[in-house]
C-alpha cells in the first residue's frame, strides 16, 4: 500500500513537470503562458530595439537630407565655357603642330611634344574633375559603421563618362632619350593617329555634352544613396511600429499580472495568518491528548515535521506565485516533497513494527538436577542351583506311577497331589526343567 502511494506521487510529480514544461515550447505564441521574468526580458529587448531603431532613423534622416542637398548642388552646376574655351584652343593648337610634323614623317621636338602632353592633360583633367568634389566621400575604416555601409555601399571609384570619352587624348610620357628615333617616331605616329579623330571632333558643344553626362552620373549616385536611405527609413519605421506594438502588448500583460499579484499577495497574507493560527491551535490541542499520543507526537518529532513541512509548502507556494521558481521546476519540487512525506510515514511504520515486542512464550520448566551416575556394581554372582538328591530307582518308579494317575484322575488335576513316599523329596521346578 505504501509503495503504491509513493509510486502514485512520483508519477504525479512527473506529470506536473511535463505539464509545467509544455507551455515553454509555445512561449513565443502566447504571452499569457510565459513567466513574468521572461515577459520583462522581452520588454527590455523590445525597448532596446525601439531605441536603436529610432536612433538609426534619426541618422538616416540626416543622411537623406544631406543626399538631397548634394544632389541639388550637382544639378545646379553649369558648364563653364569661359574656363574650357582657352583649354580647348591651346590643345587644338598643340595637337595640330605635332600632327603636322608627324604627317611629313618628321620627329617633333621635345618641347613641342611636352606642350601637347600638358594641354591634353589640362583639358581632360578639367572635364574629369569638374564634378569630382560633389561625389560622396567615404569615411576611413576606423570611422565606418554598418549603417554608413548600408547607405553609401562599398567604396568604389566612379568612372566619369567624360574620362572614358577623352581617354584617347591622354598622351603618355614617352621615354624619348631611352629609345631610338625610329622607335619613338613609330609610337608618336600611333598616338597621334588614335587621337586625331577625337581631337578634330572636340568643341565647346561636345564638351558641354560630356559635362552634362558627368553631372547626371553624379546626381544618380546621390539618388541611389537617397533610395537606400529611404528604404532604411521604411524598414526602421516598421521596426519601431512592431516594437511599439509588442511593448504595448507586453505592458498590458504585465499590468494585468501586477494587479493579479497584488490580489494574490493579499490572499497569501491571510493564508499565512490562517496557517499560523491553525498550527498554534494544533500545538495547544496536544495538551488534551492521551499521554501515549503525546509521547508519540513529541518523541518521534511528528509535530515538528508537520509544522516544518507546512511552512516549507507555504514557502514554495509564495515563491511560485512571485515567479521566483520556474514552472518547469515547480511540479518536480512538489512531487519530491510529497514523496518525502509519505516516505517518512512508511519508514515510521517499519520502525514501529520492528520496535513492537514479540508475543511472550510459555516459560520452560527449570532443569532438574540429574542424579549422579551410580557407582559401577560388580557383576552379580550367579547362585548355584540346588542339586536334586539322587532318587533310588524304586522311588522313581513310584513317582512315575503317581504322575500317570494324576493325569488320568481329574481330582488330582485340580490340585491334590498324592503324597510322596517316605524317603523321597520333591524335585524343584528348576530341576524338572
Amino acid at each position: 500500500m505504501n509503495a503504491g502511494r509513493i509510486i502514485a506521487f512520483a508519477l504525479w510529480g512527473l506529470m506536473g513537470t511535463a505539464l509545467a514544461a509544455e507551455p515553454a515550447t509555445k512561449a513565443e505564441e502566447t504571452p499569457e503562458k510565459q513567466s513574468t521574468g521572461l515577459l520583462q526580458a522581452r520588454m527590455t529587448t523590445q525597448q532596446k530595439t525601439l531605441e536603436s531603431a529610432e536612433a538609426e532613423m534619426t541618422t538616416l534622416r540626416q543622411m537623406l537630407r544631406t543626399a538631397r542637398a548634394r544632389q541639388a548642388e550637382v544639378q545646379a552646376q553649369k558648364f563653364d565655357s569661359a574656363r574650357f574655351a582657352p583649354l580647348l584652343t591651346r590643345f587644338q593648337k598643340d595637337f595640330a603642330a605635332v600632327s603636322e610634323v608627324t604627317t611629313r614623317g618628321g620627329l617633333p621636338t621635345k618641347d613641342v611634344y611636352q606642350r601637347l602632353e600638358r594641354s591634353a592633360n589640362d583639358l581632360t583633367s578639367a572635364m574629369t574633375f569638374a564634378l569630382v568634389d560633389y561625389l560622396p566621400q567615404h569615411a576611413d575604416d576606423g570611422q565606418r559603421s554598418p549603417l554608413m555601409d548600408e547607405v553609401y555601399g562599398e567604396p568604389k571609384k566612379l568612372d566619369m563618362p567624360s574620362a572614358l570619352e577623352l581617354k584617347s587624348l591622354q598622351f603618355p610620357a614617352i621615354g624619348r632619350d631611352a629609345q631610338t628615333p625610329e622607335a619613338f617616331l613609330e609610337q608618336m605616329r600611333e598616338s597621334v593617329a588614335s587621337a586625331s579623330e577625337r581631337a578634330k571632333s572636340l568643341s565647346l558643344t561636345e564638351l558641354e555634352r560630356l559635362f552634362t553626362r558627368d553631372r547626371d552620373a553624379v546626381a544618380k549616385v546621390w539618388q541611389d544613396i537617397m533610395d537606400r536611405a529611404q528604404a532604411g527609413l521604411d524598414a526602421r519605421f516598421q521596426q519601431v511600429k512592431d516594437a511599439q506594438g509588442a511593448i504595448d502588448t507586453l505592458s498590458t500583460e504585465l499590468d494585468a499580472r501586477q494587479l493579479e499579484k497584488v490580489e494574490t499577495d493579499a490572499r497569501l497574507n491571510w493564508a499565512v495568518i490562517s496557517m499560523i493560527v491553525s498550527l498554534s491551535l494544533l500545538f495547544i490541542s496536544t495538551r488534551f491528548f492521551t499521554p501515549e499520543v503525546q509521547a508519540i507526537i513529541f518523541q518521534q518529532r511528528t509535530l515538528i515535521e508537520m509544522v516544518g513541512m507546512a511552512f516549507l509548502l507555504l514557502t514554495i507556494i509564495i515563491l511560485a506565485t512571485d515567479d521566483k521558481i520556474d514552472k518547469a521546476v515547480l511540479g518536480t519540487l512538489l512531487g519530491t516533497v510529497g514523496g518525502y512525506i509519505f516516505g517518512q510515514q512508511s519508514q515510521a511504520r517499519r520502525n514501529a513494527a520492528e520496535a513492537a515486542p514479540r508475543p511472550e512464550q510459555a516459560p520452560s520448566a527449570p532443569a532438574q538436577p540429574q542424579p549422579a551416575a551410580p557407582a559401577p556394581q560388580p557383576p552379580p554372582v550367579q547362585q548355584a542351583l540346588p542339586v536334586a538328591p539322587t532318587v533310588p530307582p524304586q522311588a522313581a518308579a513310584v513317582l512315575l506311577q503317581q504322575a500317570a494317575q494324576q493325569v488320568g484322575n481329574p481330582e488330582v488335576r485340580s490340585g491334590s497331589a498324592a503324597p510322596l513316599p517316605s524317603g523321597a523329596e520333591r524335585t524343584p521346578p528348576a530341576a524338572e526343567k
